[in-house]
């Protein structure tokens, strides 16, 4: 069967609909800490640990195709959008990562 080809959308604008992506990480400091960053908004310990499990958890659920995993990630990112555009914003300065590489 012949698929029809549809243009690529302009990233980060065609994927999350913002001139910039949310920017969030979380980093394992060892089994009952980590650092969870959600643009400005950093949290470190043993709650982080968790979030990082959980995520952890729920992608590899999701890359198996298993609909709890896919549920949670569908509205982690609709929830990261939302966030990024309310309550978390990001900097908005003109040498920040939306400047263009020189």
């Amino acid at each position: 069967a012949e698929r029809a080809l549809r243009a690529l959308l302009p990233y980060p604008r065609g994927a999350v609909g913002m001139a910039q992506s949310p920017r969030i990480f979380c980093v394992s400091l060892g089994k009952y800490d980590a650092v969870l960053a959600f643009n400005r908004f950093v949290l470190g310990g043993p709650l982080s640990a968790i979030i990082k499990w959980m995520l952890e958890w729920t992608k590899v659920a999701a890359s198996d195709g298993r609909p709890i995993g896919i549920l949670f990630w569908k509205l982690a990112d609709w929830a990261s959008m939302l966030l990024t555009r309310t309550l978390f914003k990001l900097n908005s300065s003109p040498d920040g990562p939306s400047a263009k590489a020189v």
